[in-house]
């Protein structure tokens, strides 16, 4: 069995199994690629903000991002539509098109993978070897759309059309045999991204490239007459599912690794105290965590179940009572008060810490680790 760059913690839980369970860590260097996961929506829907890609976090991995300041309503929600033999897509709606794209507009769904994961590709090198691409690919408009690889700081790029002939209908989209980029920067990103995979629908021409090549600049998308539809549309809605970006010059069946590798992979991005299948936020005493003040200072330790190792994590409290955040619930009195500090943030764990607490009231907190990339 040959296990690829998985978490410390998947790599045991393989090993584990492998003696009941014919398993072989998958080559996709995506998480979630069937988007059966999705922490923390939990299927409901987000709401794009304008330019911010954090808004845009949807089932684990999946971000959708879009930039034009009169296209409104813009949503992503994991959904349970997909091809035949698969369960769940990520789904991104227009609610009200633009009245034009603008050289600088775009609407794409991504993911990004860590610099750790693409390591033997030796991109930058002379040795650069080929990866190969495929996603399932439904929309609401027939059109020509591309999909694209990005160097995380977004200075060399991949370009790749695929055309949509018929609307709303399940197409597998099958990009093989993607040279390997033998020059430019491959070091980390901003937020430590190696590599986006980067399917977009909508671009203006500052994001146009003739593409099938390298090419120094951040681009996203091929000229023609169907660059701007998706984002002015009303209503338009396009959608990704059964994705895999590989290693080498084919594209093979695409391997659904198990549901608790896929959690461990997820888990290595984000974690939270509530239960699965409990949105972030959602009013619940399922999960928090409880501690009795002795002081007028209540503490809480956070313990992640697997560890978190991107230096760029941040943890978010929530009153279990109300779900507003940045709160701690005082269960005795019945009343919310604010977190004051977070100490002692490692990988493994944090420590919380409420002032203005009463000594022998019980308080509770739910709290999510984020170390998502985007």
């Amino acid at each position: 069995m040959r296990l690829r760059q998985l978490s410390f913690a998947a790599k045991l839980f393989a090993l584990a199994c492998a003696w009941s369970t014919p398993v072989r860590a998958a080559e996709n260097l995506l998480i979630n690629p069937f988007a059966e996961i999705d922490q923390a929506n939990e299927g409901g829907p987000a709401t794009l903000t304008n330019f911010s890609s954090a808004s845009g976090r949807s089932a684990d991995g999946w971000v959708a991002f879009y930039k034009n300041d009169t296209a409104t309503g813009v949503t992503v929600q994991q959904v349970e539509d997909a091809p035949v033999g698969l369960k769940n897509s990520v789904k991104v709606t227009v609610g009200t098109g633009a009245k034009s794209v603008e050289s600088g507009d775009w609407l794409m769904l991504y993911q990004a993978i860590t610099p750790e994961d693409m390591h033997d590709l030796e991109f930058g090198t002379a040795n650069a070897a080929p990866v190969s691409a495929s996603f399932w690919f439904k929309s609401s408009l027939p059109g020509t759309f591309a999909f694209a690889l990005n160097n995380g700081p977004g200075t060399r790029n991949f370009t790749i059309p695929f055309t949509i002939s018929m609307a709303n209908t399940w197409t597998e989209i099958v990009l093989p045999s993607i040279p390997g980029d033998v020059g430019g920067n491959w070091a980390p990103g901003t937020h430590n991204q190696g590599m986006w995979f980067q399917v977009t629908v909508a671009a203006g021409s500052t994001y146009q490239t003739a593409g099938r090549q390298w090419v120094d600049g951040d681009f996203i998308m091929v000229p023609g007459p169907t660059t701007s539809l998706m984002l002015t549309t009303s209503g338009a809605s396009f959608q990704v599912t059964g994705a895999q970006l590989v290693k080498g010059a084919t594209v093979g069946p695409l391997e659904h690794r198990p549901f608790p590798i896929e959690m461990l992979l997820c888990g290595s991005r984000f974690q939270k105290t509530y239960s699965q299948g409990t949105g972030i936020g959602t009013p619940t005493s399922i999960g928090q965590r409880v501690m009795v003040a002795t002081g007028q200072t209540v503490y809480f330790n956070i313990d992640f179940g697997q560890p978190i190792v991107r230096a760029l994590r941040e943890l978010i409290v929530y009153s279990p009572a109300t779900g507003a955040p940045g709160m701690v619930r005082d269960v005795t009195a019945g009343v919310d008060i604010p977190l004051t500090s977070i100490d002692d943030f490692g990988d493994r764990s944090a420590t919380l810490s409420a002032s203005g607490a009463t000594a022998g009231h019980l308080y509770a907190v739910q709290a999510t680790i984020d170390a998502r990339l985007y």
